[in-house]
């Protein structure tokens, strides 16, 4: 990928998130959503695509495909409501980290970044939690799913099974991207 064309995708990534928090978030008075762990993985992604940097490509990659797209497609489904601009930046994020990614061999991929998405998400958790309201239940920081809520009673429960199910599916989408990547000469 030239220099450019890096540049430009990682500004792009940006701009849909101003263009989700102007659009989406800001009339509805919901800007503390811009924390849901998915927009600040936009955000590593597009800064590594600035910097020119695989790394947190990958971080916000592997992330978007093994938490962020199953969770907004269910979140989709159970509020049977979808923001145009919603679509831009989930889907946005995978295509970008896709193409920024083809063609680096598998072993450019480092597996620090499978620890990193877990630890990220935690401290996301103890941000919303103490910074935004709780009606919104931004990463779901103050409660859990209420279909799940009877499996956890104890929100120390509901946040670690989230950042388990965050490690497993982020190894997952890990190995599956160096499965399909090429092997270094």
């Amino acid at each position: 990928m030239t220099p450019a064309a890096s540049r430009w995708i990682g500004v792009a990534l940006l701009g849909a998130l101003v263009v989700h928090a102007v659009v989406d978030k800001l009339p509805g008075r919901k800007l503390a959503e811009m924390l849901f762990a998915c927009h600040v993985f936009t955000v590593i992604m597009a800064l590594g695509l600035l910097w020119r940097r695989p790394a947190p490509v990958l971080l916000g990659l592997t992330f978007h495909l093994g938490v962020g797209l199953s969770t907004f497609v269910f979140s989709a489904i159970a509020l049977r409501k979808l923001a145009p601009t919603s679509l831009l930046v989930h889907l946005g994020p995978v295509a970008a980290g896709l193409w920024a990614l083809r063609g680096q061999p598998a072993g450019a991929l480092p597996a620090w970044t499978i620890l990193a998405s877990p630890a990220i998400f935690a401290a996301m958790l103890v941000l919303s939690r103490w910074r935004t309201p709780r009606a919104l239940n931004v990463n779901q920081a103050h409660a859990p799913w209420p279909s799940l809520a009877r499996r956890f009673p104890a929100l120390w429960q509901w946040w670690s099974a989230m950042v388990g199910f965050t490690a497993v599916t982020v190894a997952l989408a890990w190995l599956l991207l160096v499965g399909v990547l090429p092997r270094a000469s």
